[in-house]
């Protein structure tokens, strides 16, 4: 019993400790100085989009190199963020990308398909991951597909520690390029086939003997056929072949 009272007392305060360091951490991630500028917004220019399948083919973001309070994101000797950006298309989490450690700008490569319609709306949710509790660093959003387009930086609304955020979308993959590796390789096999087979066509494609003689009449030259011993034409007696 008195080893219980001993463990739960040593507990509490660590506890006590870290629930005040995460609450700590969470602040300092929320405030934004009064006295700081939030970031420029530039519009997207595109042609616009309608609606159907579509990729999110690239995500860019850059994040401020401290907190609210202007404080590091993490300990030393690894002070700046461990970002992860989280891609939301309307209200699905539709996926996650880990950027490199240690940096305040990163970029990912995607292939993530959605369906665009007229209100569809993407949020990107920048965290800085910690091994207790994730830093909220900011969000980024993209509404109005009317200025959209496809292979173009657009330019997303950044808020609280994100100083920047862009979004490339793509078509979706066409017949040729979903099937293409597999008709380049059908391609290159009927091709050695062809090359093989010609080098030794003599060898695998033997020439094929030469016809039997048709019997004739020795006398009227009429076909015999399988009668030898009399032709039936002119009446002649046929001689065998000599062997």
């Amino acid at each position: 019993m008195a080893l219980v009272l001993v463990v739960c007392v040593t507990a509490v305060p660590a506890c006590k400790q870290a629930r005040e360091w995460a609450d700590r951490k969470d602040g300092e991630a929320r405030e934004v100085p009064t006295s700081e500028a939030a970031p420029s917004h530039v519009r997207p220019n595109g042609p616009g989009l309608p609606s159907g399948e579509y990729r999110i083919v690239e995500v860019r973001v850059e994040a401020k190199s401290t907190t609210g309070r202007n404080r590091p994101w993490d300990e030393p000797p690894g002070e700046m963020p461990d970002l992860e950006i989280r891609i939301r298309v309307g209200d699905q989490l539709s996926e996650r990308c880990a950027l490199p450690e240690n940096h305040t700008t990163g970029r990912c490569r995607l292939d993530l398909a959605f369906q665009l319609e007229a209100e569809t709306q993407i949020e990107l949710d920048i965290v800085d991951v910690d091994s207790i509790l994730d830093d909220r660093v900011g969000t980024a959003t993209l509404t109005q597909p009317s200025s959209w387009g496809t292979g173009m930086d657009l330019p997303l609304q950044p808020s609280g520690r994100l100083r920047a955020a862009t979004i490339v979308l793509g078509l979706p993959p066409t017949w040729w390029e979903l099937h293409r590796g597999r008709l380049i390789g059908f391609g290159a096999g009927v091709a050695l086939a062809l090359t093989v087979l010609g080098r030794f066509r003599r060898s695998l494609m033997p020439a094929p003997a030469p016809p039997l003689p048709i019997p004739k009449c020795t006398h009227c030259g009429a076909v015999l056929g399988a009668e030898l011993a009399m032709c039936k034409h002119c009446g002649a007696v046929q001689k065998e072949p000599s062997v």
